[in-house]
């Protein structure tokens, strides 16, 4: 392999980078198949070579009934591992068949496996030590020596690199060959730039200027931090301890270091802080700069050290986290360089937390070692400044894992008053967080800020009940408000929104609309018919946190206001008067799409709703002044219809502590009913007699005669002791209990 030339070795490359594409291609379509007119695949007694034929083969007319019998032979077979790399190489045309078998259900497994086998052997030929070794001895013979050499390390790349500078350090290489790699290093480009600029941390001042000067005419500009690191150092400004010559003069050092650093980021760069420079490289490392990023052809990427005994080494670790390792790593480094850089600390923590959601499963990073605590630790630890400035990243950025872990240390450490306030940049992020598009980072703000207790209102302090609300409607039926006089056109409306599922609150004028949504706890969708002043009441809707976010669908004369307004207002939609019932049917069903659910699962919409549930409950015991638990009521009844019996109970939990008649009924209802479990009619007795006890009977005439009769009726003890407890605690008249007494015999 070490005899290809340029142009092969270019192919190579491109074949194996478009080769893990393949290996990552997520099946989309499948390759259709013929009928199985041939005779059957006969793997046994091939050759791999033969098998790779084949394979490419049975792809290549569509049989991926007998390629994957091929496939699995090149699986099996003791010399895939070595030599499929190379037959990968000599084959034309191979990477796009892969591709296309990948997209194959079928076949995508097995390909998968063999596309990594080729990945592989790529790192295995290029990281081989010997080879390695040979080749650099070769950059030191004749100029035809010298060229091989060359393509051969251009080849190993970066993997060469250890083996080249602990030449360089020798003092028992020869100059000559010292030359040659200095010659060669800078046709190795962007590979060569971490290794090469990690090295910088040498105290071997000839040393550091060769890899200055290959630095300064590779010319990338993510060397800048470590060389003004070195500009800067104490090493350059005391005197010269080294032997006499103009080589190892720190006078050329530093000569040569900021001429490499002119010519990597500009001259500009010469009146930057070496912190500034650090941190501007971990920004561009956390936002994944192309420049940055590690091999493509392989599946780990390498993260170089230095040691001073053992000179240049690296640790592989799996491409979806290098570039949050670097990130992390460059952010220590400029924090260490100037302790009050805050921003130093908020990046870090930003990076590790994305790191933890990037790493794949089962898979470690090697550069941390086993007893680090998790990025959660740090979070709790650097309190809600930093945290606050994290949640602002994700939220910017649309970061769902950086937004979530930075909530959930802020829901450990920080008090109401520290959760409200603005972060750098005079944002409110967890403010901010419940406007966010995915569900979860939403909820999870609004049961924060819920669960803290505020005292005293704050920015944004309307939006948390409405964000709770929509939690808690997820699971339930979707409401909707109806603004429409007594008309044909109003009442067809109301039909098909009953038809597609709606709970509907009907209201003449967009004013009582607005209280009726107060009332109900918000709404998910609001229909205008034909109102004068639509683009009025649409205004109106915005202003109102429980009506912010609805849909609103207008219905009716097409105007000018309107139409300009929907320019804006994504969750406007105009229909014409004249429109049909399918075209009203889809814009409601596009509205319940574009709910509160979104970026959830129906499972991860119920433990939301159970959360909300429980916020609501804390925030009624405590008779929250400035979050009214009351003003959830309704969507908590709506959570009692639920199939699952944990989100039921944990809305009727929530509606034991509400002072309003509706709650305490509506509990009952659940405990009454026959549809229900007996362990969830049991456990709603339970907190409709906690209701009962704090507020008094608020019960309708029928509901205490029918607590009566389901004390007097049968089933288990449990749900009649419940029952008798209820019973016991509405305190009914003797009139009504002696009937229950009358029952017994003696």
């Amino acid at each position: 392999m070490f005899g290809m030339s340029k142009r092969d070795l270019a192919a190579l490359v491109l074949g194996l980078s478009a080769l893990v594409a393949v290996g990552a291609a997520v099946a989309q379509e499948e390759a259709p198949a013929e009928p199985a007119t041939q005779p059957a695949a006969q793997p046994e007694g091939k050759d791999l070579e033969a098998l790779w034929n084949d394979l490419l083969h049975y792809i290549q007319v569509a049989r991926p009934d007998l390629a994957l019998s091929y496939g699995k032979a090149i699986l099996d077979n003791p010399d895939a591992a070595g030599q499929l790399f190379i037959l990968a190489s000599k084959t034309p045309g191979a990477r796009a068949e892969l591709g296309r078998a990948a997209r194959n259900e079928q076949l995508k497994p097995v390909i998968g496996k063999i596309v990594r086998m080729i990945e592989k052997g790529y790192t295995a030929e290029r990281s081989d030590p010997a080879r390695i070794a040979q080749a650099i001895e070769m950059l030191g013979g004749s100029s035809r020596e010298f060229q091989i050499a060359c393509e051969r390390l251009l080849k190993s790349g970066e993997y060469a690199m250890p083996q080249l500078i602990t030449k360089l350090r020798s003092p028992d290489a020869p100059e000559s060959l010292k030359d040659r790699i200095v010659t060669f290093l800078p046709s190795m480009k962007l590979e060569a730039v971490r290794p090469l600029a990690e090295a910088l941390q040498s105290d071997d001042p000839l040393l550091l200027r060769r890899l200055a000067t290959v630095l300064g005419q590779i010319g990338y500009p993510h060397a800048a931090p470590m060389l003004m690191d070195v500009l800067q150092s104490p090493q350059l400004k005391a005197p010269a301890k080294a032997a006499p010559g103009a080589g190892r003069s720190m006078e050329a050092v530093r000569t040569a270091v900021q001429a490499a650093l002119v010519a990597c980021a500009g001259k500009e760069a010469i009146n930057k802080t070496v912190t500034h420079l650090y941190y501007e490289l971990a920004e561009q490392y956390y936002y994944r700069a192309e420049s940055l990023q590690s091999d493509p052809r392989a599946e780990q990427g390498n993260v170089w050290f230095w040691q001073k005994d053992l000179g240049l080494t690296y640790k592989s670790v799996p491409r979806e986290i290098f570039c949050d390792v670097y990130a992390m790593r460059y952010a220590r480094v400029s924090l260490d360089r100037d302790a009050n850089l805050g921003a130093a600390v908020s990046l870090w923590l930003a990076a590790y937390l994305r790191k933890e959601a990037d790493l794949p499963a089962g898979a470690k990073d090697p550069t941390q070692a086993d007893d680090r605590p998790p990025a959660k630790f740090f979070g709790l630890a650097s309190g809600p400044k930093y945290l606050l400035e994290v949640l602002a990243r994700g939220l910017k950025d649309k970061d769902v894992p950086v937004a979530i872990g930075a909530i959930g240390a802020l829901a450990r450490t920080g008090g109401a008053k520290s959760l409200a306030t603005a972060a750098s940049g005079g944002t409110q992020p967890l403010v901010d967080a419940m406007s966010f598009p995915d569900g979860r980072v939403r909820f999870f703000a609004a049961v924060t800020l819920a669960a803290s207790s505020p005292t005293e209102q704050f920015v944004g302090w309307q939006m948390v009940i409405p964000t709770l609300n929509d939690a808690l409607r997820m699971s339930g039926s979707k409401r909707g408000i109806l603004v429409a006089d007594s008309s044909d056109l109003g009442n067809k409306v109301k039909g098909l929104m009953r038809a597609g599922g709606w709970d509907v609150v009907e209201a003449a004028e967009p004013g009582p609309a607005i209280a009726a949504a107060m009332d109900v706890g918000g709404a998910d969708v609001i229909v205008l018919v034909d109102k004068a002043n639509a683009a009025g009441a649409v205004q109106a809707f915005r202003r109102e946190a429980m009506t912010a976010k609805a849909t609103v669908i207008a219905i009716g004369r097409q105007k000018p206001a309107l139409a300009k307004l929907a320019e804006t207002d994504k969750s406007l939609v105009i229909l014409a008067g004249d429109a049909g019932d399918a075209e009203i049917s889809a814009a409601l069903s596009a509205a319940a799409k574009s709910g509160p659910q979104t970026g959830l699962t129906e499972e991860e919409a119920g433990r939301w709703a159970i959360k909300a549930a429980q916020v609501v409950r804390a925030l009624g015991l405590e008779q929250n002044k400035v979050l009214a638990a009351d003003s959830a009521l309704l969507p908590l009844a709506g959570l009692l219809g639920d199939k699952r019996a944990e989100v039921r109970l944990a809305a009727a939990a929530a509606l034991a502590v509400m002072s309003k008649p509706p709650a305490q009924q509506a509990i009952v209802q659940l405990a009454l009913s026959g549809d229900a479990d007996e362990k969830v009619r049991v456990a709603a007795f339970h907190s409709a007699t906690e209701s009962v006890r704090r507020f008094g009977n608020l019960l309708t005439e029928a509901q205490s005669t029918a607590v009566l009769e389901a004390v007097s009726a049968g089933g288990s003890p449990e749900l009649r002791d419940a029952a008798a407890q209820l019973l016991g605690a509405l305190n009914l008249p003797s009139e009504k209990i002696k009937s229950l007494i009358l029952q017994t015999a003696g």
